[in-house]
């Protein structure tokens, strides 16, 4: 699965990370490992616990698990029952895999039905941390970042940053992809990390600073927002349900433009003018107005469909 996604290239976060949900930093990656798994053992462990004696699969099942089941309560210790106390590879596997999630002691309701292992499993998971922040703060991040209301290229873009796994030139060096780590934005000599690309570039700074209150109303008076505020808005309380912030959406379309223009100096050696980026980042601010009033337009003109009725009715 994983080199259909990517086609064999650069994996940027560990499969573990893109299994987890979005609102745990990950990309919400199905695990065939945990669906398959949870079902094959709930499927086995009801078969061990079939009361009838005649069952054959039942009785396979219990001679060649009896020994391990027994210790974990699991089946009941009958002693005028034969049991196998090594188990072979297709039974070894549940064994692994009750172990490897920390199911062992659970009840029995929950490991005879796959649905409660998977919901188990998902309530344990861990949230990603976000460097800098606690772990409270990093599940707002992730929760901000996986807003539905942002656009697929802002959603990906914004976990991106938070993972500071863009494919800046510092990361790319790091991985042996760039010949050096230098922002390639001309008069900085600085190495070229996410924090610098989107906010500590003297260029990027003189753009923050140029579009100000004046041009983005919803920006702070001073120019550039906090890094984390920029990472997730974190520096706000919780988001509404249903929209996110201006401000939050504001700071995305232009980390968006900044982003656009640095790939275009990269790529096509194509310098971008601080005006052009601004109109950028505000053709990418009205965009989400004008889903809005569409939203809203389409609500005002749906009607009530008219009840289905029969050929036979007048």
């Amino acid at each position: 699965m994983f080199y259909f996604l990517w086609g064999s290239k650069w994996e940027r976060l560990k499969r573990a990370t893109m299994k987890k949900a979005p609102q745990n930093g990950g990309k919400g990656v199905p695990d065939p490992y945990l669906f398959l798994g949870a079902f094959y053992t709930a499927l086995h462990i009801k078969y061990a616990r079939t009361p009838s004696k005649q069952d054959k699969t039942g009785a396979m099942t219990r001679f060649w698990m009896g020994s391990y089941l027994r210790t974990q309560n699991i089946v009941q210790t009958d002693l005028t029952m034969p049991v196998a106390f090594d188990q072979p590879p297709a039974y070894t596997h549940i064994k692994n895999f009750l172990k490897k999630f920390n199911l062992e002691k659970e009840s029995v309701t929950v490991l005879t039905n796959h649905r409660s292992i998977l919901s188990l499993v998902q309530e344990r998971e861990q949230v990603c941390p976000v460097r800098g922040l606690t772990l409270g703060e990093a599940q707002n991040v992730w929760r901000n970042v996986s807003h539905s209301a942002l656009h697929n290229r802002h959603r990906d873009l914004a976990w991106m940053v938070a993972h500071e796994i863009l494919p800046v030139r510092a990361v790319m060096h790091s991985r042996g992809m760039s010949k050096n780590p230098i922002c390639p934005r001309s008069g900085c000599g600085a190495p070229e990390t996410v924090r610098h690309a989107l906010w500590e570039c003297s260029a990027v700074r003189d753009l923050w600073v140029t579009a100000g209150p004046q041009q983005f109303p919803y920006l702070p008076v001073g120019g550039v927002p906090d890094y984390p505020m920029g990472r997730g808005g974190v520096s706000q309380k919780q988001m509404p349900a249903k929209t996110p912030p201006k401000l939050w959406l504001t700071i995305l379309c232009i980390q968006d433009a900044i982003w656009t223009s640095r790939n275009l100096l990269v790529g096509k050696r194509m310098q971008g003018s601080l005006h052009a980026t601004i109109q950028l980042a505000k053709s990418r601010l009205q965009e989400y107005t004008a889903c809005r009033h569409s939203d809203v337009e389409g609500q005002s003109y749906t009607g009530k469909v008219p009840i289905a009725t029969s050929p036979d009715c007048p």
